[in-house]
């Protein structure tokens, strides 16, 4: 999800920790990649959800592939304990779990049938198999393949009916469809089949409350913890809204409904057909705008046409570019969102956390920032970077064709470029291999700009334009943009950029004024620190934190600072000074200045006075709002005025409990320069980035006069949306 949303997980098949195990159950005898790499598995399952134990009972009988035969290995629970009812067929136990974690493995023997069924009872617990996978209790059951609740025999895929018992009051959800519910006066009972083969089973279920719209182009669910007809209301229109767009943009919906189920405990996690939310994610008012379409989307990408991980996840970028993207292109804010995501990528390559984007499996914590820059960000900008080369018709078609011929299957890549250049024509082999293959992007420079008049009237504008890259230069299509007199628009161009450098020619109709080059970051690339605005997310970047106290503060909010430092801090090195210790700010690391009475206020206000802010005693002038110390907190970053590339952050609230809050919600807003909470209710009213002033990329023309006027912002139409 974004902002909130990011920091969740979207799981729609394996988790990683699963797909390490996949591999070696693969080179173990599971089957083999190639040989099994689409047999399909099916299962009849009856499953008993016992909320009050923590348990459930399966009897589970599964039709085994034709071309399987032999004596086969499947991982469980080792919760289980499975046994299996035919007589002639033979199941023995290989192995526990690997140090205390992971399944259990057995050796089953079908004695030549094509079917075998298997009983088993037990636990299913968090944490041993985190992701999508809770406690059993009266609050809900969540189920999925990375818990081993069923028999999984390696990298197959599967179809299944499935009959769930449960108790009274309680529904379900899973893949495919609904076929029966009955109340039973003690429990509940409910059928689910999926027919079309699936990546594993997933089940949901506890107590809540059913809506439904079937007025859409298939019917929308929400299942609610409490009623709540306005929110359900809310997400069942949006539903159909956006399954209507993107059937229109790739291909029909490739499931009979979709849900949004309310969790109990918070997540954002999408599977097949439907997504568990949070309860207090579920309400954010930004998820349903923002984050909700990108786990409808994920029916299409991740949930209907499968990945392959040997090539690498592309389905979070592409699902980021047609959903995140294509939202912010809606509402004019597409070119702020690549810059985001060019900033995020900057920083990750900054802290030694990028790696090639065919070796991103998911989203991971435990590289930093690293897994969201590259699987999210560089991989959308890669998906730009071909709507580009391509337009918009033969990229959306490609990818229509790449929907059709993979829906329900595996598909890598290299899939994704054949069904571009089918549609195109174009051979896509060095974008593809550059961003797949190369850890760096590269950083884009310009310089000698220099214009002569033509004897047709016209004019000459020459530059030299270069990229910094590793081994080898990148194949790079960089949009540039010229200022001329004697009109408000600009003129555009593209230009290939296949060696170091090249000396760029640009024949113009009137004088140039300015030169801009990517102006609307559309090209994979370092950013130069003067092209983003500094953003609180800066305040992650690696290495030893300083934190400045205000030395004249009461107790009591010493006391709040205390403990807002080790939340600051995130577990790494942090040095805390008073103000009145320094005499100077530290020009290196991440600097949180604290407190409305810091003598440092007025550094970081003189820092900021081209975005017009205004900080004293009284409190702050922001964005044209005037906002009173004693009820408002603010977040500001800003840039070190000895150090562009070092970025400060101020924190100012006098109650300790807002202060917190306000820290608690700091990686919600890493993207924001700025953010404004109501001290009433903790919660933020106003959140933005500065607007960038200048930019290394931007050079003024030299005039007749020898003067060079300040190019300013480059004035540009927008990019109609993907779609539209």
């Amino acid at each position: 999800m974004r902002d909130c949303w990011h920091e969740t997980v979207t799981i729609y098949g394996y988790g990683l920790r699963c797909l390490v195990l996949l591999l070696v159950l693969v080179t173990a005898g599971y089957g083999g990649a190639s040989a099994r790499q689409m047999a399909v598995v099916e299962h009849e399952i009856h499953l008993r959800l016992d909320p009050d134990s923590g348990q459930i009972r399966v009897r589970d009988r599964i039709r085994l592939p034709e071309e399987w035969s032999g004596e086969l290995r499947f991982a469980l629970h080792p919760g289980l304990h499975p046994s299996v009812e035919e007589s002639d067929a033979r199941l023995k136990r290989l192995s526990g779990p690997d140090g205390g974690a992971g399944p259990e493995e057995f050796l089953l023997d079908a004695g030549g049938r094509g079917s075998v069924t298997l009983r088993y009872a037990g636990a299913v617990g968090y944490p041993r198999f985190p992701g999508d996978v809770g406690p059993i209790s009266r609050d809900g059951v969540q189920l999925g393949p990375a818990s081993y609740w069923y028999p999984r025999f390696g990298d197959e895929l599967v179809r299944f009916r499935m009959q769930v018992e449960m108790p009274e009051g309680w529904y379900s959800m899973s893949q495919g469809e609904r076929q029966l519910r009955e109340d039973e006066g003690d429990g509940v009972t409910e059928v689910w089949a999926e027919p079309q083969p699936q990546q594993g089973v997933h089940i949901a279920a506890g107590p809540f409350h059913r809506y439904m719209d079937d007025s859409g182009p298939v019917p929308a669910i929400a299942l609610l913890r409490e009623p709540d007809q306005d929110l359900a209301d809310l997400y069942l229109r949006l539903t159909g809204e956006y399954i209507e767009r993107y059937s229109r943009l790739i291909g029909d919906y490739p499931y009979p409904k979709f849900a949004v189920v309310e969790n109990y405990w918070e997540s954002g996690l999408g599977f097949p057909s439907y997504t568990l939310l949070g309860s207090r994610v579920l309400r954010l008012p930004f998820i349903p705008h923002t984050s909700y379409p990108h786990e409808i989307l994920h029916s299409w990408w991740g949930n209907g046409v499968y990945v392959d991980m040997r090539e690498g996840n592309w389905s979070e970028g592409l699902t980021t570019y047609l959903a995140d993207h294509l939202m912010a292109e809606l509402r004019g804010e597409a070119e702020s969102f690549r810059r985001s995501a060019l900033q995020r990528l900057t920083e990750a390559r900054r802290a030694g956390e990028l790696y090639p984007l065919r070796d991103f499996r998911g989203r991971s914590r435990e590289d930093g920032n690293g897994s969201r820059a590259v699987g999210y960000d560089h991989a959308t900008m890669l998906f730009h970077t071909l709507r580009l080369r391509l337009g918009d018709e033969a990229f959306v078609d490609g990818l229509k064709r790449f929907y059709g011929e993979h829906v329900h299957t595996r598909a890598g890549f290299a899939d994704i470029r054949g069904a571009l250049e089918a549609e195109s024509g174009e051979n896509l082999a060095a974008v593809f291999r550059q961003s797949l293959t190369r850890a760096s992007p590269p950083k884009l420079q310009v310089s000698g700009v220099e214009s002569e008049r033509r004897d047709d009237g016209g004019y000459l504008l020459r530059a030299t334009l270069e990229q910094t890259y590793g081994a080898e230069p990148f194949d790079l299509r960089v949009p540039v943009a010229v200022k001329l007199a004697r009109t408000d628009e600009a003129w555009e161009s593209t230009v290939p950029l296949v060696e170091e450098s090249m000396e760029l020619e640009l024949e113009l109709p009137e004088q140039p004024l300015a030169l801009y080059v990517d102006p609307r970051f559309d090209v994979i690339r370092e950013l130069h620190h003067l092209e983003a605005p500094p953003v609180l997310g800066g305040m992650s970047t690696p290495g030893r934190i300083t934190v400045v106290l205000p030395a004249d503060a009461a107790a009591e909010q010493l006391t709040a600072y205390a403990d807002l430092v080790q939340s600051l801090a995130g577990g790494r090195d942090v040095v805390v000074h008073f103000d009145s210790e320094l005499d100077a700010l530290p020009s290196s690391g991440p600097v949180w200045i604290l407190g409305w009475d810091n003598r440092f206020r007025d550094l970081l206000a003189g820092a900021l006075q081209d975005h017009a802010v205004e900080l004293d005693d009284e409190g702050a002038m922001l964005d044209g709002h005037e906002l009173a110390r004693d009820t408002h907190g603010v977040m500001l970053a800003a840039r070190h005025p000895d150090n562009a590339g070092q970025t400060l952050a101020w924190l100012a609230q006098d109650d300790g409990d807002v202060l917190a809050g306000m820290v608690r919600r700091l990686r919600h807003y890493r993207g924001r320069s700025y953010v404004v909470f109501e001290a009433g209710t903790g919660e933020a009213i106003a959140a933005d980035a500065w607007d960038v002033l200048h930019s290394p990329l931007w050079l003024p023309v030299k005039q007749q006069d020898g003067s060079r006027p300040s190019p300013g912002q480059p004035s540009l139409p927008p990019r109609p949306p993907l779609g539209d």
